[in-house]
């Protein structure tokens, strides 16, 4: 998981081998007067980072993360729960996590240990998504250990597969989230940049993990 206790197990606390950046989540799945769409909330209702509500037929996710100690003595939960209260939702469930969300980790492979998803640090920075590539450096790991048994080629051939896949696109979705957390610093702020970058495509860029400006 994001936590990476294997690696942690095998490399202590060798930074190399930990995802960074951890961001500590919660969501709920709630029903009531749901949205046809998938929606995202930044400015103030979540301090350095971001909340969502996700629509499932007749419930939806609706979720928190924020960088750690941006809510103060305030508990994620209690904070999660104003926000559910406000939108009149009815709470039905709890759950929660970390989410790694400073890139990559330097090194993926280790010996005869590969690190695949959260615990390599493979999730998009600018919109928290990681399943996809939980997904796809699962089959690089497991095609690299067949070539390994049955060849001998070497176990660092899967890092070389999901950098050559993915790490383009992780390395745009840091760059955004590190502009994002640079620029959308509250709520005046916030709005003042969607009027500035909605019409021209930038947000919805920087959320699909593409170059959200022209000026890199």
């Amino acid at each position: 998981g994001s936590l990476a206790q294997v690696a942690r197990l095998r490399r202590g606390k060798d930074a190399k081998f930990r995802p960074s950046d951890q961001i500590p989540t919660i969501y709920a799945q709630v029903e009531g007067d749901l949205p046809d769409t998938f929606d995202v909330f930044l400015g103030a209702v979540a301090p350095g980072g971001y909340a969502w509500i996700i629509p499932k037929g007749e419930t939806a996710n609706v979720g928190l993360g924020v960088a750690a100690g941006k809510l103060g003595e305030v508990m994620l939960k209690q904070y999660l729960g104003g926000f559910c209260q406000k939108m009149d939702f009815e709470v039905l469930s709890w759950g929660g996590g970390w989410i790694p969300m400073g890139g990559p980790v330097k090194r993926m492979v280790d010996g005869n240990v590969l690190a695949v998803g959260d615990a390599a640090g493979l999730v998009m920075p600018s919109n928290g998504g990681g399943i996809s590539q939980a997904m796809i450096s699962a089959k690089f790991a497991a095609d690299a250990i067949l070539a390994h048994r049955a060849d001998g080629v070497g176990l660092e051939s899967y890092e070389k597969m999901v950098r050559r896949s993915m790490g383009k696109a992780l390395r745009i979705s840091l760059r955004s989230k590190r502009l994002g957390n640079a620029f959308l610093g509250g709520d005046l702020r916030t709005e003042a940049m969607m009027r500035i970058l909605g019409p021209i495509g930038g947000l919805k860029r920087a959320m699909e993990c593409k170059r959200p400006l022209w000026l890199f």
